[in-house]
């Protein structure tokens, strides 16, 4: 059992290349190169890890890419860093095996190594609204975002509209609370019960720069 490639070839294009895992979920294989990220605003230290594979970002497509930004700024308190519009690229036109592809890109970075959430919306060929509701236990993509104070932030988006599945649940060592966002995406917030837990995101960090 292995994924399914996407991309055209059988060899990486440029740094990267999409696949599909036996579910259906696109997952994107990238190389981060030090050059390439101190050139997007990172610090260059994201691919210096013990390892050979890690997770760097979350993508979402979406049909209204200005009001997913715009949700999406309101949820983490802060703007994204990077807009794009990317066409007569021929080499994306390999990696996502459409021709004359034309989208918008824009991107929130999470911390000064390698975690972003993306979002982007296709142009041509046009990216269509998502109308139907998916379940938290639905096949498909879910991703979390760590906060410092879980009950401050729930408070915080409800009182902005955000609904919640419920209120927040201790799980496994964590606080952790469901929502979703414009076009339905399942995410959520959580925090460690214990803040010198070695599976948070800020321990993980730390051992990252090291």
């Amino acid at each position: 059992m292995g994924t399914d490639p996407l991309s055209r070839g059988d060899q990486p294009i440029d740094l990267g290349g999409y696949a599909y895992d036996p579910d259906g979920n696109m997952i994107e294989l990238e190389q981060l190169d030090g050059k390439l990220l101190e050139r997007a605003g990172y610090g260059g230290r994201g691919q210096d890890l013990d390892g050979n594979l890690w997770m760097s970002q979350v993508g979402l497509a979406t049909h209204d890419i200005v009001g997913l930004m715009e949700f999406y700024q309101m949820v983490l308190g802060f703007k994204p860093y990077r807009y794009a519009h990317v066409n007569d690229n021929d080499r994306l036109d390999d990696i996502v095996d459409i021709d004359n592809v034309d989208l918008i890109g824009g991107w929130f970075k999470l911390n000064q190594a390698s975690k972003v959430i993306e979002i982007w919306q296709y142009v041509s060929p046009e990216t269509l609204e998502f109308t139907g509701q998916r379940a938290v236990t639905a096949l498909g993509y879910s991703f979390s975002i760590e906060v410092g104070d879980i009950q401050a932030e729930y408070r915080r988006l409800t009182s902005l509209g955000l609904d919640f599945v419920s209120e927040p649940v201790e799980l496994d060592g964590f606080w952790q609370v469901y929502s979703r966002d414009l076009d339905g995406n399942i995410f959520s917030l959580r925090q460690a019960v214990d803040p010198q837990s070695r599976l948070s995101v800020r321990k993980l960090d730390t051992w990252v720069a090291r």
